[in-house]
């Protein structure tokens, strides 16, 4: 069964293909078979209906002109049997009127012959995942962050992503993980440590660009006692405390070269020495680092060092963004969706409008923005997620470079409110703020924000946010 599918379905889906040229029932029963559908063939509507009283397919792809019983009437009265068995309609008679017909008549699509092969597997994929991923996570998931799948969503990437996981967990290598803001690379992580041999201990994260450059050796090595001015009591530090476990040093590329140096040291003699002490402190951590940045490019502008980033470099995992994964973004959503309906006592449903919504959108925040989006959407809705629930919008809805807003029609009522538009433009001259100022400093943030009058941690969740 294709990969998919693996831990959505209790069994392969059905795919029912109705259509009276045999070449292309082959071609359809190939394409779906290679998928890991079951795959049912029939000549004629009538056979069709017959099969579907009998057990229904999980999906029906029709052809329209047929013997005994044509498309329309085998889709109206399929629906008389089980109204939400999706239907989608191929025919070589394609038009605009056709193609009406047929979504006011219930299918689910309408594709013209001769069609291309890889459209009508991901519409099939699509519809599918639409259909029965509403039947998945109705309880609060139990196995774990380690689940990639059930945390991420099931598509192939992301199938792909949880193999690589398994695969570099069994061993002690160092991992880097790379992914853009809000994608779940500290899940990646927490799911490489929870299957490997340090599941056992402990799993220490730290944020290195939350921590000020010099509380930071403080906090990933410990201190004495009187080490430095605040330091009324010795406390052990992030190592440390990862001892027989998992350290997770998130955006590494923020720490500065003094301290690499002295994390370099520390992977080669596996000691560490808290501040203010000269007692080495055996350690046994498995490490692993993740970054928004290539750390390629920060080792070619000179602000990484090039040895750790080799110690570091024995697997790289890269994390997808959230828009090149249209079927995990219907999944995560209704995953959200029931979280939040069952901290908030509600029953909301995900209406077809706000799933394409989404489908359309750049989610530049990952899925980190689209739990926020769900949440404030299941918080407005009555009965149901509609697209004005959704507090987003869309890159055609975006300032041009004449200053003027396109893709907005102000006449209907879901044109986005005066307050998302703000909204949109504000971030756009704060980022290009943020743009100009880091360069002028050449990439120092400590300067940035003194020249920007805001504090560092502030600017760098502000780095973070737009992925400078």
């Amino acid at each position: 069964m294709n990969a998919e599918f693996k831990g959505n379905f209790k069994d392969a889906p059905t795919v029912l293909i109705v259509d009276d040229d045999p070449d292309i029932c082959s071609l359809l029963s190939y394409l779906m078979k290679r998928e890991g559908y079951v795959v049912q063939i029939v000549h004629d509507g009538m056979a069709a209906l017959d099969l579907t009283r009998n057990r229904a397919p999980d999906i029906i792809l029709t052809d329209l002109r047929m013997p005994r019983m044509d498309g329309f009437e085998l889709l109206k009265q399929v629906k008389l049997i089980k109204q939400d068995l999706p239907v989608v309609i191929l025919t070589a008679y394609a038009g605009i009127n056709g193609a009406v017909e047929s979504i006011k008549a219930g299918a689910d699509d309408y594709l013209p012959k001769p069609f291309d092969n890889s459209k009508v597997v991901m519409l099939v994929h699509r519809i599918l995942l639409q259909h029965h991923c509403y039947k998945i996570d109705e309880q609060p998931i139990e196995g774990g962050v380690h689940d990639i799948v059930t945390v991420m969503g099931p598509s192939a990437i992301i199938h792909t992503l949880a193999a690589q996981v398994k695969l570099v967990a069994q061993s002690n290598f160092n991992v880097i993980i790379q992914g853009a803001t809000g994608v779940g690379k500290e899940v990646v992580a927490q799911a490489i440590h929870a299957q490997s041999p340090y599941a056992s201990g402990p799993f220490v994260p730290v944020d290195c660009g939350a921590i000020p450059e010099m509380l930071l050796e403080s906090e990933l090595f410990g201190h004495e006692k009187g080490a430095f001015t605040g330091a009324y009591r010795a406390k052990q530090g992030k190592f440390e405390a990862a001892r027989g476990g998992t350290l997770f040093l998130d955006e590494i590329a923020n720490m500065p070269l003094t301290s690499q140096a002295k994390i370099l040291r520390v992977m080669q003699e596996k000691i560490i020495f808290p501040v203010g002490s000269n007692q080495p402190i055996k350690i046994d951590v498995r490490l692993i680092v993740a970054s928004h940045e290539n750390l390629e490019a920060k080792v070619a502008d000179g602000t990484f060092r090039e040895d750790l980033y080799y110690r570091f470099n024995e697997f790289t995992i890269k994390v997808p963004l959230l828009s090149e994964r249209k079927e995990d973004q219907i999944y995560l959503a209704k995953r959200f969706m029931n979280e939040t309906n069952r901290e908030l006592g509600k029953n909301v449903t995900l209406s077809i409008g706000a799933i394409n919504k989404m489908q359309t959108y750049e989610w530049r925040g990952n899925v980190r923005e689209l739990r926020a989006v769900i949440r404030r959407a299941v918080l407005l809705a009555q009965t149901e997620i509609r697209e004005e629930h959704l507090a987003i919008i869309n890159k055609s809805s975006k300032r041009n470079e004449s200053g003027q807003l396109n893709g907005i029609n102000f006449t209907t009522a879901s044109s986005p409110p005066l307050k998302e538009i703000v909204r949109d433009c504000s971030e756009r001259v704060e980022k290009k703020t943020l743009t100009q100022v880091l360069s002028q400093t050449n990439g120092n943030k400590a300067e940035a924000a003194r020249i920007l009058k805001i504090d560092y941690k502030t600017l760098l969740n502000k780095v973070k946010y737009y992925e400078l």
